[in-house]
């Protein structure tokens, strides 16, 4: 006999298996043919009963419709008849005992004969011979009776065999029964044996198994085994316990390895060297709240315009950047700074001391380090920073609300044209409050078209005719209200979504400016903002390519504003897309002109059309001769290169009156117009249109 359970229970299952089946087997042969008998009485009494139907209806035409025979009767009289002879087929054909077979031939021969009557009463019935007819119809009445005698000779004949059947099944049952319970008690006595064989030597060996896996669960994995005295699966069981003991030793070693390499992953940042945000609120949070000393600072900086490059050059050459910068800072040993990469571009450096002087000395070296820009794949990239300052208090507060209060610090530097450090302590909290709110709400704004378009209208000098208008974005929000632009513009620009607005303003201009074209026959120049973003992104060309198409708007009367800024971050790059867009007729006017300091150095360099000139500047021509030289120097440089000036911030009498005294081309301010919405330009155009 095996000596396997496995096998023990497979033997036993099989002989129990076996004998089952082989009685089951007998016992449904035996009852599927007294079920078949049963059911074939079944068909022969029904197909009688439907012979015997057939008959009375078939006399029923006869009787009952002779005095208005025709030759519909006819028609169905001889199909019951066909389905008849059909019917009495299939009784005999189903037919098993001698004695239904006797009463069938009864039957057969007399409905022949009540077959013949019918279709020769038919006959003479269509003859029009109704006293021959008459005495076959009297012939078929009679046969009929007998049909309806006969068949209930074959009903009882076959009720009686169903009822013989009916006590032969039960029978049948009675013996099945009692074989069933004969299995059933062989059954259960192979299962006891095997249960009883197998459970022989278990409980030992159970015993010994358990204080195996007692003792690796409590660690003690220099427990010696019992040997068991088996040789089937336990025996086995053991070996393999041993084994996992063995193997668990190995497994502790590999654990702290593992350990060691996910703390590595999650702790240290492949790409720059530094630890990472995880290392930062885990492990070095450890290692401050074990310092006596709890207190110090905290910089959160960034790299500004991170964002640009990566859209301008690629993913793979920003990285390439963040690992160089990353390399340049830690070979610089900054002093005593803990630096850690938080996320993208964003760096935290911890000083764990509480001197200010020890934060400007720190943030003066990254500047210093990288004053010159890093050269990455032959390209100079020129890296600058903003800086967000907290100081901490491990006693007083946790680290996570330190790191929150330096980003909320970064992002007013982010918008700070003046000053890109930034210290917490230092700030407004509604300020503060308003611009997380703000800029929590951007996205949803964007997403369901909260910015409104309106339209500055730009004044020919001399004329002060309409000559174009600047579309501007304004923003009311369903839960913070009106928000002016010097508050979200800057938040847009920081989080790179700024050409999302500009895209928008760009489309929905061009589509509103065409229309007022075509309705007062009179084109006029549109101006839009560009902002360095969206200029030097690689889809802004074929947007605008796009958008001139789509509106069948000719690019010589769109005319886009571009910022000092956006020509000096990538000088050569801004000067191959107005270049190509040029090709198109698009026009380009140097906004803000007057308030930076290079300006004039790109507009020999830049193909420029328009000249905008500061508001700062024009405020300031009152305020000395100095002022108004240097305007009179603006305006008569632009007249010379052939550029055409738009004066900006005009909003009284006494401006324009001074404007007036210089040579140039047009004006904007709230003198002549504040800037309107799409249905209030309208009607100014169409008043000024009434007017000529």
């Amino acid at each position: 006999m095996t000596k396997t359970i496995k096998g023990k229970l497979t033997l036993g299952l099989f002989l129990t298996i076996s004998i089952f089946f082989f009685i089951t087997f007998f016992i449904a042969n035996k009852y599927e043919k007294v079920i078949d008998n049963y059911d074939t009485l079944t068909d022969n009494v029904s197909y009688v009963e439907e012979i015997q139907l057939m008959t009375d209806t078939i006399t029923e035409n006869v009787v009952r419709r002779f005095a208005d025979f025709d030759g519909v009767l006819a028609e169905d009289t001889i199909k019951l008849l066909n389905e008849l002879t059909t019917t009495l087929e299939m009784l005999e054909e189903s037919l098993e005992n001698d004695s239904s077979r006797f009463i069938f031939d009864r039957l057969k021969n007399t409905i022949k004969h009540f077959d013949d009557d019918t279709r020769t009463f038919i006959f003479y019935m269509n003859e029009d011979n109704v006293s021959t007819a008459s005495d076959y119809r009297e012939s078929i009445i009679r046969t009929k009776e007998a049909i309806g005698s006969i068949g209930s000779d074959m009903i009882t004949n076959e009720l009686s065999q169903m009822s013989i059947n009916r006590i032969t099944l039960s029978e049948s049952l009675s013996k099945s029964r009692t074989q069933f319970m004969l299995l059933l008690l062989v059954m259960t006595g192979l299962l006891i044996f095997s249960l009883w064989n197998i459970n022989k030597g278990i409980v030992n060996n159970i015993k010994g198994l358990q204080n195996l896996f007692r003792a690796i669960g409590q660690g003690e994995l220099n427990y010696v085994a019992p040997i068991l005295k088996t040789s089937d699966e336990f025996d086995q069981l053991m070996v393999d316990a041993n084994k996992m003991k063995n193997d668990l030793l190995e497994l502790t070693l590999e654990k702290d390895l593992a350990r060691l390499k996910l703390e590595e992953y999650l702790y240290v940042d492949d790409l720059t060297g530094f630890n990472t945000r995880n290392y930062l609120l885990s492990k070095y949070k450890e290692i401050l709240d074990s310092r006596d000393n709890k207190e110090g600072y905290m910089i959160y900086f960034d790299l500004k315009r991170f964002g640009v490059i990566n859209e301008s050059y690629g993913f793979d050459f920003g990285d390439k950047v963040l690992s160089d910068f990353s390399f340049r800072l830690i070979s610089s040993n900054l002093k005593r700074a803990n630096v850690f990469r938080y996320e993208s571009d964003e760096f935290i450096i911890v000083l764990e001391e509480s001197n200010k002087d020890l934060v400007s000395s720190v943030i003066d070296d990254i500047i210093s380090i990288f004053k010159n820009g890093l050269v990455v794949e032959k390209i100079i990239v020129k890296l600058s920073f903003n800086f967000g300052i907290s100081k901490y208090d491990i006693n007083n507060a946790k680290i996570e609300e330190t790191i929150n209060h330096c980003k909320m610090a970064l992002n007013i530097a982010k918008n700070n044209q003046l000053d890109n450090v930034v210290f917490y302590e230092n700030l407004d909290g509604s300020k503060l409050e308003r611009q997380l709110q703000i800029e929590l709400s951007l996205d949803r704004a964007l997403e369901n078209k909260e910015f409104k378009i309106v339209f500055h209208p730009i004044v020919e000098m001399k004329s002060e005719c309409i000559r174009g208008f600047e579309a501007l974005s304004r923003w009311n929000s369903k839960e913070l209200g009106d928000i002016t632009p010097d508050e979200f513009i800057p938040i847009l620009e920081k989080s790179y979504r700024i050409h999302k607005l500009d895209m928008h303003v760009i489309n929905e201009a061009v589509k509103m400016t065409k229309s007022l074209s075509i309705k007062f026959k009179k084109d006029f120049v549109l101006s839009c903002n560009v902002s360095t973003e969206t200029l030097l992104s690689d889809s802004f060309i074929g947007f605008i390519v796009d958008t001139l198409s789509k509106y069948k708007y000719e690019g010589k009367f769109l005319e886009l504003e571009i910022t000092e800024s956006a020509i000096i971050t990538d000088f050569n790059k801004v000067k191959k897309i107005t270049d190509m867009l040029r090709g198109y007729g698009v026009r380009f006017s140097e906004d803000d002109f007057g308030d930076g300091f290079s300006s004039l150095n790109y507009l020999t360099r830049l193909d420029i059309d328009t000249l905008k000139v500061s508001k700062n500047l024009v405020g300031a021509i009152g305020d000395g001769f100095n002022n108004s030289l240097l305007f009179n120097s603006i305006l008569t440089l632009a007249n010379d290169l052939g550029l055409e000036t738009v004066i900006e911030g005009v909003e009284d009498k006494k401006t324009l009156d001074i404007v007036r005294q210089f040579n140039c081309s047009y004006i904007q301010g709230f003198y002549y117009y504040k800037p309107l919405s799409f249905l209030s330009l309208s009607k100014v155009l169409e008043k000024a249109n009434n007017n000529d």
